[in-house]
């Protein structure tokens, strides 16, 4: 079924085939823990300010533009964010959740947006469902907070947390079903269905229809049938991972290993992995898969996790990103779902500064990749 949205902020009339969405990171706030594991007064700004560029193909530092390192425990900031995802089309946060059997981290502005209806945003949750290991910077792996699951009493207390976002009118909803992502259904290991299957019945005694439970796609999937609605293919992971042919999967394996022990032997800093995003958003939107559930797609502006990772193990970046191109393959994206009667796009991400995938305007680009997003959806009016 076709469902139409309607933009009533910033682009009043604007009518496209899906739910233009973004993945949104709550980080950019002093916490207790990080305070405690990286030092005093540490965000994912300490991260990016700190970047250096490892080769003429990337783009670093990377800088807000006017400078604008903001605060997200100033509901100020998040309203003006909200203000300017609708202004461009972007109608909605996925917003990533972090609980650890009773413990929550990183809560602060999701709350700050319920407690404040009037910021015009919906949202919804993905549940970044992983432990917390120090593998940024320098780290050695230690295990700074396990992602544990518990028993029904556990699931219990997080779902009456969760419950008073679902009951938001802005929460994002499949008719009466609040949406939930699972970023890492692989962790969860073989309680996944008791586990969810319990969730879905404190849904439907607190009066929703059910959940509306979304795997996302990173990795292979698992043998165990799951039971869940619809999968995400998060960019860009799944289509590095999965869509690309096995020949170039274990040629970048082998590539990747020899540069890894070539830094650790001979002291070089060199990035592990560069790609070509033009390449990949080909693949991503040439995607003619077929699943056995609805799926998600999903795009990414750009990568680049070097102010994390610097030349270490997973340090990845991407050329031949830019707001132009972007705009290309999230045009043929947005056509492709329409066509198939897809509900929702997801793009990586609305601020995740220190991987490189943000929408938010920078210092190079100014507002170009907002500015992109808005050319494609006034285009499917």
């Amino acid at each position: 079924m076709d469902i139409f949205l309607t933009f009533t902020e910033g682009m009043k009339g604007v009518k496209i085939f899906m739910k233009i969405l973004a993945l949104y990171l709550p980080q950019f706030h002093e916490v207790e823990e990080n305070n405690r594991w990286w030092g005093k007064g540490y965000t994912e700004w300490t991260a990016l300010k700190a970047a250096k560029k490892y080769s003429k193909l990337q783009k670093q530092p990377r800088v807000p533009l006017g400078k604008d390192y903001y605060d997200l425990s100033n509901v100020e900031v998040i309203r003006r964010q909200a203000a300017l995802a609708r202004k461009y089309g972007i109608d909605g946060w996925v917003i990533y959740h972090y609980w650890f059997k009773g413990k929550k981290m990183l809560y602060k502005p999701v709350e700050l947006l319920l407690e404040n209806p009037d910021i015009n945003i919906n949202y919804c949750f993905s549940w970044a469902n992983e432990s917390w290991r120090k593998n940024w910077f320098m780290g050695n792996s230690e295990l700074l907070i396990k992602q544990e699951y518990g028993d029904e009493d556990d699931w219990k207390n997080h779902y009456s947390y969760l419950r008073q976002f679902f009951h938001d009118p802005r929460y994002i909803k499949q008719g009466n079903s609040p949406v939930f992502i699972i970023y890492n259904t692989l962790d969860i290991g073989n309680d996944f269905n008791r586990m969810f299957g319990y969730y879905r019945k404190l849904a439907k005694e607190d009066g929703f229809d059910d959940l509306y439970i979304v795997q996302t796609l990173k990795f292979p999937l698992t043998k165990r049938k799951l039971d869940v609605d619809a999968y995400f293919l998060y960019e860009p992971g799944y289509s590095s991972m999965i869509l690309q042919p096995l020949f170039t999967i274990l040629y970048d394996k082998f590539k990747t290993l020899l540069i890894r022990n070539m830094n650790k032997f001979l002291g070089t800093k060199v990035v592990e992995r560069k790609r070509d995003f033009k390449r990949l958003a080909k693949i991503i939107v040439e995607n003619n898969k077929e699943y056995d559930k609805p799926v998600i797609r999903g795009l990414f502006t750009d990568w680049d996790n070097t102010p994390r990772r610097a030349t270490r193990r997973g340090s990845l970046f991407f050329y031949n990103s830019n707001p132009n191109n972007f705009e290309i393959y999230f045009d043929k994206l947005v056509e492709k779902a329409k066509k198939n009667n897809e509900e929702y796009i997801i793009i990586n991400a609305w601020n995740e500064w220190a991987e490189g995938a943000h929408l938010e305007p920078d210092e190079e680009y100014k507002f170009g990749y907002l500015e992109a997003v808005k050319n494609v959806v006034e285009k499917y009016r």
